[in-house]
């Protein structure tokens, strides 16, 4: 190798890796990641969609089927059509109603990093509540950065741990989940959200998400 060649090559090394640690001093803060998660989809207005919960605990093995329905900015309800017996007496309809920003006013980040799994580089967040009545008090969350979507959380509650892992499908243009895993070691539970016939944008009255 001649000398002008190989200067050119240490300069091209040099330059890599001052591009490859550039790269990794781009950390996006914790108001940027919520606001590219809220961003995402961003055409995605509403959807209806079925899901089927197969779980089991401890010898129970049961399959509850519901129908799911939100809404922008962060409205969300379920309804049950075959709740267990044993989980009768909780209800069958559960409505949530709230915004990406409520995520900032109750939770301040204790890590916001980048992390290595399988080859692939994503954001991971150690989240705290603010104040002692937020739940869960703790939160663990794994965010696909390339896509930017929440692959993965840990939630801590007092009681234990819930742990969830999403995997997405591109449906009519959006990513959305299709398979959501979750386990409760706390309570031997294990279960399996499948999601499937999305019907996209459509019209959800706001009294589908009023509390009754």
């Amino acid at each position: 190798m001649s000398p002008k060649r190989g200067c050119m090559f240490v300069v091209g090394i040099v330059l890599t890796l001052a591009a490859r640690l550039g790269a990794q001093q781009e950390l996006p803060t914790f108001e940027e990641v919520v606001r590219n998660l809220t961003n995402a989809n961003a055409s995605l207005l509403s959807f209806r969609v079925e899901q089927a919960i197969d779980a089991r605990a401890w010898f129970l093995r049961y399959r509850v089927l519901t129908t799911a329905y939100a809404a922008r900015p962060a409205r969300y309800r379920v309804v049950v059509h075959n709740l267990p017996w044993f989980m009768r007496s909780l209800g069958n309809v559960f409505a949530h109603a709230g915004r990406p920003e409520d995520v900032l006013a109750q939770y301040v980040p204790r890590v916001v990093a980048w992390k290595e799994e399988g080859g692939r580089r994503g954001l991971y967040l150690d989240l705290l509540g603010q104040r002692s009545e937020v739940n869960p008090p703790r939160a663990e969350v794994f965010v696909d950065s390339e896509r930017w979507l929440v692959e993965r959380v840990v939630l801590h509650y007092d009681w234990g741990e819930v742990f969830a892992e999403s995997s997405y499908e591109s449906i009519s243009g959006f990513l959305l989940p299709v398979t959501v895993n979750v386990r409760i070691p706390a309570f031997y539970i294990r279960a399996v959200l499948t999601y499937q016939d999305y019907q996209l944008n459509v019209p959800v009255e706001d009294s589908m998400f009023a509390k009754k």
